[in-house]
């Protein structure tokens, strides 16, 4: 009851707000010519395996990505989206592939055309330094602060191609893995269950592999990296985790700490379960 009269308040502040100061200015744009039509690219992704060597010293990274894909017709070549970063080489099924690399286009020639119906894994290696966009890195030199370094993606709508060759439309999706190399005093988050982690002694670095079975549209495909530390919680049995950096630790227990009894509620106020 305290909750809901503590709505109500606030309801009855914005109430008063909007008739003191009256209904905003209506925003008018300009009609626009442009038509937003879907590329056909002769195939259908059906799931990314990406794998990602983050050195966490400085804002560049080596990767490559393995793309199954489904023709939909005859495919002589694979276009992806492939913005600010170097192409090293391609494959498909394989063999080495001739490709061209303009602007942020990717133009792979396959080496046998692939049948209609049929599905083929075309395989791309590349590197990415100080990327404009998609993959944004903190460092400490950079910012001239005690913060540690650390890297996140955000790709919405359409800048996943600055970090990853891939078809970056909202409407295409498809399942994907990610194996993000990183120092080994480092933690990752990405999207999907943390299916595996290896680490070398000698390298100093752990691989983390994680694994999201529902298909995605590839701007939310993403990770986070850096020297965080965990707060551990739980709300009716489902682990709550919460990765913060060393120096945040005792601010973010407390501010965090509402998060089970804040679900719980959510929950019980709209009658469905918070599902993830």
């Amino acid at each position: 009851m305290m909750t809901l009269n503590k709505v109500t308040w606030l309801a009855s502040v914005m109430l008063a707000a909007s008739c003191v100061v009256g209904p905003p200015a209506a925003v008018v744009d300009p009609a626009s010519d442009q038509r937003h039509t879907i590329e056909d690219r002769g195939f259908d992704a059906l799931h990314y395996r990406i794998a990602l060597r983050i050195p966490g010293d400085t804002a560049r990274f080596s990767g490559a990505v393995d793309l199954i894909l489904l023709a939909q017709r005859p495919l002589a070549r694979v276009v992806l989206d492939a913005a600010d970063m170097t192409i090293l080489s391609a494959q498909a099924n394989g063999e080495p592939a001739v490709f061209r690399h303009t602007g942020p286009r990717l133009v792979i020639e396959l080496p046998e055309p692939i049948p209609a119906g049929r599905s083929a894994t075309v395989h791309v290696e590349y590197k990415v330094e100080n990327p404009l966009a998609g993959a944004h890195f903190s460092l400490p030199q950079d910012l001239g602060t005690t913060h540690v370094p650390q890297v996140l993606t955000q790709g919405e709508d359409e800048r996943a191609r600055f970090w990853l060759p891939c078809v970056d439309s909202p409407h295409e999706r498809a399942t994907h893995e990610i194996s993000l190399t990183v120092p080994l005093s480092w933690e990752t988050i990405a999207a999907g269950a943390q299916t595996g982690r290896v680490t070398d002694p000698v390298a100093s670095t752990a691989t983390v592999t994680w694994k999201l079975d529902r298909p995605m549209p590839a701007y939310l495909f993403t990770f986070a990296a850096g020297p965080f530390v965990r707060i551990e919680d739980k709300w009716e049995g489902t682990p709550i985790t919460h990765y913060v950096e060393p120096g945040d630790f005792d601010a973010a227990r407390a501010s965090f700490a509402s998060t089970p009894d804040v679900l719980g509620f959510f929950s019980s106020y709209t009658g469905f379960r918070y599902p993830y």
